[in-house]
């Protein structure tokens, strides 16, 4: 393996050597609580991308399962044996699988067929074997009794009820903690005030007694949400108003959700005044991005921060999946989370992600709304995971996960570079480190007191193999961007197997 490490930040060229610390306390911090990314066009040139190029890479997006007349899709979810059901507007549910393990659908069943669904629906979650149909106004569980895959059983649970005109939102898609059923029940209008006191809410409903109950208010238009599965901590984007007299198209965000809390909307969007009696959100995102399905990286198949969100967003013309870092505080212990044009990994104009699934071997489902399901993985099986904050002063665990009996060689760099040319181990293997920027740290350097990185030896029984990274007590260093990324050999460490996508670090304060 080879550890590759740079500086974000464009600083002017120094001699190799130690970092200089002036020049660097003269650069504006990029990573703050509330950062903003911007989508589209400018997010493929921030991230070093064509927009021609929609996948970054190191990742590849392949079309697991379409069918335009079926669509639109809107929800996904996995049942206990890792079957994937594929939820429609009008209410079809189909099982899709995948028998012969090649990545493409290849045995496709319908399980309901949306009889009586009021449209729109939008959400189903396997959950205590059944699944569960989010439509409006009401929640279904469809029961398959017999294990043929076709839904025998029907319960309809009003959960509210909808206007007789057009009613602006409804219950979206559903999640749980494993206990209960959660989602976000909608605004009734695009930003003026509620009367039903259940509109713009986080909703909770109980499986036994059929009740729901309000979690959380003032959440316009959440789609979808997560649970932290090391927390218990909620995760919920929400979608901004279009058009509000005095702030012309708010940002969207991401919450999070707390018991009781209030977040804001009718009457504030985005960071709201001192003292207002609401929350802040964890992230502003650009207006209109329309964040939609969330799903946690656990780490098992895919670089990033361990047990980060992963987001899609729908809106303003181009749609993205994006990796969203989620990192807890060494103090205070709260979340901080940041959104940055190089955690992209697809943007491309005219995409529709709704949805997310993780899938069997590490990736993730993508429902792509005009009716085709995409999978999202990574090109080689070897994936780098940050595991803990990268604030100053600390020591950051990093792995490496790749295949057993392969053989590895750790190797970290500062440089200048922000995001360098690749250069080409082998085919399709490029790994992103430009040795013609000047160097300051190597890993290979005895006693660097940064990299404590594995030299030339194999990977573990498990494909793992375990490092860190010590980033001084500086506060000059916070603010600036790390880039990692690994490379793979065989165990002669002479022929390159994989590289993982470069991932980021970002240094933080102490928090």
């Amino acid at each position: 393996m080879i550890f590759g490490f740079y500086l974000g930040n464009d600083l002017p060229a120094r001699p190799a050597g130690l970092i200089d610390s002036t020049a660097l306390s003269s650069r504006r911090p990029t990573m703050m609580k509330s950062s903003r990314l911007l989508l589209g066009v400018g997010a493929c040139l921030l991230s070093g991308l064509a927009c021609a190029q929609p996948v970054t890479p190191g990742y590849q997006r392949t079309t697991f399962y379409s069918d335009p007349s079926g669509g639109p899709f809107t929800s996904l979810t996995r049942d206990g044996q890792g079957r994937l059901y594929v939820l429609s507007l009008s209410g079809v549910i189909k099982v899709v699988e995948d028998q012969n393990a090649d990545h493409v659908a290849d045995v496709v069943t319908t399980f309901f067929p949306g009889t009586a669904v009021n449209l729109d629906a939008l959400g189903i979650l396997w959950f205590q074997n059944a699944i569960w149909l989010s439509h409006r106004g009401v929640i279904t569980r469809l029961e398959d009794t017999n294990n043929d895959l076709v839904a025998d059983t029907r319960q309809d649970i009003p959960v509210f009820t909808p206007a007789s005109g057009f009613d602006f939102h409804q219950n979206n898609d559903l999640f749980t903690d494993g206990t209960a059923i959660f989602f976000g029940l909608g605004s009734s209008t695009d930003h003026d005030p509620e009367v039903d006191p259940l509109r713009a809410t986080l909703q909770r409903l109980d499986p036994v007694t059929l009740t729901i109950s309000t979690v959380a208010t003032g959440l316009r238009n959440s789609f979808d949400g997560v649970f932290h599965p090391v927390t218990g901590d909620i995760f919920m984007g929400d979608n901004g108003p279009n058009f509000v007299p005095g702030n012309f198209d708010p940002p969207d965000e991401v919450n999070w959700v707390r018991p009781g809390r209030n977040y804001g909307h009718w009457n504030y969007w985005g960071t709201p005044p001192p003292a207002s009696g609401t929350e802040s959100p964890l992230v502003l995102l650009p207006t209109h991005a329309a964040p939609t399905g969330v799903v946690i990286n656990d780490g098992t198949g895919f670089s990033g921060y361990r047990n980060e969100l992963v987001m899609a967003t729908f809106g303003g013309g181009v749609g993205g999946i994006v990796r969203l870092p989620l990192v807890y505080g060494n103090i205070s212990n709260s979340p901080l989370g940041w959104y940055d044009a190089s955690n992209i990994v697809v943007v491309e104009a005219g995409y529709l992600p709704i949805d997310l699934e993780p899938a069997p071997e590490g990736g993730f489902y993508v429902a792509h709304y005009p009716g085709r399901i995409d999978e999202i993985r990574e090109l080689h099986r070897f994936h780098f995971l940050i595991d803990a904050v990268s604030s100053i002063g600390t020591t950051v665990p990093v792995t490496v996960r790749g295949l057993p009996g392969s053989g590895i060689q750790a190797f970290a760099a500062a440089t200048l570079a922000r995001l360098p040319v690749p250069l080409l181990l082998g085919p399709n293997l490029p790994i992103f480190l430009d040795f013609f920027d000047p160097i300051f740290i190597l890993s290979t350097t005895p006693a660097n007191g940064v990299f404590a990185l594995p030299q030339p030896a194999p990977l573990g029984p498990n494909g793992d193999v375990a490092g860190s990274v010590s980033i001084p007590l500086a506060p000059a260093l916070i603010g600036l961007t790390l880039w990692f990324q690994a490379a793979g050999f065989d165990a002669t460490l002479t022929t390159p197997l994989a590289t993982t996508p470069p991932i980021q670090m970002a240094i933080l304060p102490n928090f």
